[in-house]
């Protein structure tokens, strides 16, 4: 009865064992950084600046999250699709193709995000979108419909 008893203890424990063998193996995804700069945004003649953007990037196999967030009170998320992913010597590129914005609303979006080293640019269009930035002379403007959303040089930090 003894040897029964430690018997089913160890078969407890050996199968707790197997079975959170795969819990360890969940793949996990890689921060690629947070790339800072200032955004240029417009929509049709209007123009303006997001102001101390930030851009990360996690990426999880071929698929990447995208995340940006600027002054004034500019938040996104998107997800994206990694279409290069190049090493030369101790500098990583990586090419997205985005497909979703999943924050604050979800829809289809359009663009690109190209990191080289510790530089980053995009080029991105969010439709029907309404956000506020700043123009030339720091003066508040509102921009609503298709907008476009271009930072360019921004470093990683």
């Amino acid at each position: 009865m003894k040897n029964l008893r430690k018997g089913i203890l160890f078969g407890l424990l050996l199968w707790t064992a197997v079975a959170c063998k795969d819990d360890d193996k969940d793949p996990q995804a890689t921060n690629l950084g947070t790339y800072s700069g200032t955004a240029a945004v417009s929509q049709d003649n209007t123009g303006g600046n997001l102001l101390n953007t930030k851009i990360t990037i996690t990426r999880l196999d071929q698929k990447a999250t995208i995340k940006i967030s600027a002054v004034p009170d500019f938040e996104r998320e998107f997800t994206a699709d990694v279409t290069a992913s190049v090493e030369t010597g101790n500098t990583k590129s990586y090419s997205f193709t985005l497909t979703q914005q999943t924050a604050p609303t979800g829809k289809n979006v359009g663009g690109t995000v190209i990191v080289q080293g510790n530089q980053l640019s995009a080029d991105i269009t969010i439709p029907n979108d309404q956000i506020n930035a700043y123009d030339t002379d720091n003066k508040s403007v509102q921009l609503t419909g298709n907008i476009k959303l271009l930072a360019g040089s921004f470093v990683k930090e």
